[in-house]
């Protein structure tokens, strides 16, 4: 066995420790008790030393997968713990009204009826407090990125607020939204407080990414100025990951045709344009190599012009894995790194498991393209004899990493499209002409006018077929609701899923699962 394929089982030991302990309530003994049996299982390791070499070596292994589960274990509970004995609780500031300064750390987001802060560096009385607060605010002023701001409210424990856009996140599968906000270190709430700018933040890393989220800025007002509703909100979604501008009403066209990962930056939309632009690059004389890179470039201004998000940013390094293994020419590669990678977000962030849909769908729709796509495009070529062969890739692509997520998206959204297949079919071919005339004309429309309208009318063109797709398709019987699916159900379908890429897999003389 290889050192990789060594690690690769360690890193699933942590990842199904994290898994177990979050699932079921452990109490503090047994992680201790997990460690004392893997290192009792390696010392016998020394006791049996002379008698059975071989059948040693195993014990060794299986001590060590138990250490690495009593890691995983060991790790969430103690993000739990600090989670409960939060500054907040620790100084008793909840259901108090409190005066604090506090700076915007993330691009404020602006929804229908209010403004969202994300505030870090907060002081209280003088004291320092660890963690963020969220506030909830009039839509004016405009705030920014970098502000210093003075807040006067009542601070609260993280509860639904009636404008919290609940369905566009989770169903009610055992949704806290204390623990969707508690993964990012979001700790409080403040609703409609009385805040001011004090100050704004000039020094620091931060401050670059400020000048990025003015470009975006800059590239918002030249979407806005040369495009109208829905064409304008659809495109600021694709281009700059923003979605606030798009009305309730189009958000749920777009769940019922199933083409909400075209518009809003995921894993599941990071990973699948990783892998049309590798697709494209090679499609057009560009030797694999050259492709990765450019694609990588691709990927990472896409994020940062998104505003650099937490989810945006574990995308892109699930994303540039899979072209890694697409770039070797070996699946295998990708698919262990992809889960060594995870065991790194999770040893860094253990709530990313449950409480990070993004990361969820990024992780599995990776393993989707990786060992399903093949099998839909070997039906494809049987059935069209290699015809449409950049199409076939794609849909391919699609199918397999809906196949992966569509389980996850049930459990959490409690919703199925019955025509995503085939609106996504009709959809694809024009999502990376739109992407390149989109963001074309509008770098250029915030810079020169005249130059971008030679790309305006093209991105029209695309967007108005898209759009006129999502019209004709969202009917509301296309969509199935199902509620309260029990978490069992959405492990035993897995299960059988891997089941079925573990005996496939065997066939092929160079599956992940059979190197030595």
């Amino acid at each position: 066995m290889s050192k990789s394929k060594i690690f690769f089982y360690f890193c699933l030991s942590f990842i199904f420790g994290v898994a177990i302990r979050q699932v079921f309530s452990i109490s503090q003994p047994v992680v201790p008790a997990v460690f004392i049996l893997g290192i009792f299982l390696i010392f016998l390791l020394g006791v049996l030393l002379v008698s059975v070499f071989y059948n040693n070596r195993k014990l060794i292994f299986v001590g060590f997968c138990v250490i690495f589960l009593g890691i995983g274990i060991w790790r969430i509970d103690y993000v739990i713990f600090k989670n409960r004995n939060n500054d907040f609780i620790k100084y008793g500031l909840f259901d108090k009204t409190a005066d604090l300064e506090a700076t915007v750390i993330s691009e404020p987001q602006n929804s229908e009826k209010s403004l969202k802060l994300v505030a870090g560096g907060i002081k209280i009385d003088g004291k320092n407090i660890n963690g963020k607060i969220m506030i909830t605010t009039f839509k004016y002023p405009e705030f920014k990125f970098n502000d210093m701001i003075k807040v006067s409210g009542k601070l609260e424990a993280p509860v639904i607020l009636d404008n919290f856009d609940y369905k566009n996140y989770y169903s009610g599968n055992n949704f806290s939204y204390q623990k969707y906000l508690e993964k990012d270190n979001i700790f409080a709430t403040m609703s409609f407080p009385k805040v001011e700018i004090i100050g704004r933040k000039k020094a620091g890393v931060s401050v670059i990414y400020g000048e990025i989220l003015a470009f975006k800025s800059k590239l918002r007002e030249s979407i806005q100025k040369n495009f109208s509703p829905p064409q304008s909100s659809t495109l600021e979604g694709m281009i700059l990951g923003d979605n606030n501008a798009m009305s309730s009403d189009f958000k749920n066209k777009l769940n019922i045709t199933g083409l909400r990962h075209i518009i809003a930056i995921s894993g599941t939309h990071v990973v699948i344009l990783s892998s049309i632009l590798m697709s494209f690059f090679i499609s057009i004389g560009l030797w694999r190599g050259q492709a990765f890179y450019l694609s990588i470039f691709f990927i990472i201004l896409y994020v940062v012009l998104s505003g650099n998000p937490a989810s945006g940013v574990r995308s892109l390094i699930m994303g540039v894995i899979f072209m890694y293994g697409q770039k070797i020419g070996r699946k295998s590669i990708s698919a262990r790194t992809i889960v060594m990678a995870g065991a790194l977000m999770l040893l860094i962030n253990p709530s990313l498991m449950f409480y990070d849909v993004g990361f969820q769908l990024s992780f599995l729709a990776c393993f989707g393209m990786i060992y399903l796509s093949p099998i839909f495009l070997n039906l494809f070529k049987l059935f069209l004899k290699e015809k449409f062969t950049d199409l076939q890739s794609m849909v391919s692509t699609t199918l397999a990493a809906q196949a992966f997520t569509l389980p996850i998206m049930v459990f959490n959204f409690g919703n199925i499209s019955f025509i995503s297949i085939i609106t996504n079919i009709l959809a694809l071919p024009v999502v990376y002409p739109l992407m390149v005339f989109g963001f074309v004309a509008t770098f250029f429309g915030a810079f020169f006018d005249l130059v971008s309208w030679f790309f305006v009318l093209p991105s029209w063109f695309f967007l108005t077929y898209f759009i006129k797709i999502i019209e004709v398709f969202s009917l509301p019987q296309f969509l199935f609701q199902i509620n309260n699916i029990h978490w069992l159900y959405l492990v035993l379908f897995y299960c059988a899923l891997f089941g079925f890429v573990f005996f496939y897999n065997k066939k092929s003389p160079k599956g992940f699962l059979r190197e030595k």
